[in-house]
């Protein structure tokens, strides 16, 4: 494959998201920290920590903002809002199936990018790892409307809990009544 030509400019900044700062983190737009690589040395060269209030989720990317100083960003999963967001602040978004923040760059540069955003119905890509296995690099989103469906289970698991909280209070309730006469026998 052919290096990315992004890789001969010296002032490219890549930021990795990696909350726990040993791997490659799956939510970009509520991570806090991120990585970020030097595209010449290829090695980290700093962090950046956002406070509540930076993360990307709910903030514009106007220059004030710390991730600015970036031309690409690496996650594991960034949503189609956030990449439009990030485009249009002039910064690249991939997904990386890296789980090593310094692989997921290393195979931008080597030219062996993840999948661009948005890459709604792009199939995934993989190169050989060895002669017995291959190693995804791209994993392509496939959004459904399913996904919402994690409301639901929130609202039957929280109504679930009540109703056992209640039933346990009267269980409780009766016990403790049951153990002491109501009136004169």
């Amino acid at each position: 494959m052919e290096p990315n030509p992004h890789a001969a400019s010296a002032a490219l900044r890549i930021a990795v998201a990696s909350q726990n700062r040993r791997t490659v983190t799956g939510h970009a737009g509520r991570c806090r920290r991120f990585r970020v690589y030097d595209a010449a040395s290829r090695a980290p060269i700093g962090d950046i920590e956002l406070s509540p209030e930076q993360v990307l989720h709910g903030h514009t990317l106007d220059a004030a903002h710390p991730l600015a100083q970036v031309q690409v960003l690496i996650a594991a999963g960034i949503g189609d809002g956030l990449a439009r967001r990030l485009e249009r602040a002039g910064i690249t978004s991939y997904s990386s199936a890296a789980d090593d923040p310094a692989c997921a760059v290393a195979d931008y540069l080597d030219g062996r990018p993840p999948a661009v955003f948005p890459t709604l119905a792009a199939p995934a890509t993989t190169r050989t790892k060895t002669a017995h296995e291959a190693m995804p690099i791209a994993t392509p989103i496939h959004r459904s409307r399913s996904n919402d469906m994690w409301y639901f289970a929130w609202i039957l698991g929280l109504s679930l809990a009540v109703l056992l909280a209640v039933v346990t209070a009267m269980m409780l309730d009766a016990r403790e009544n049951g153990d002491r006469p109501d009136g004169p026998a």
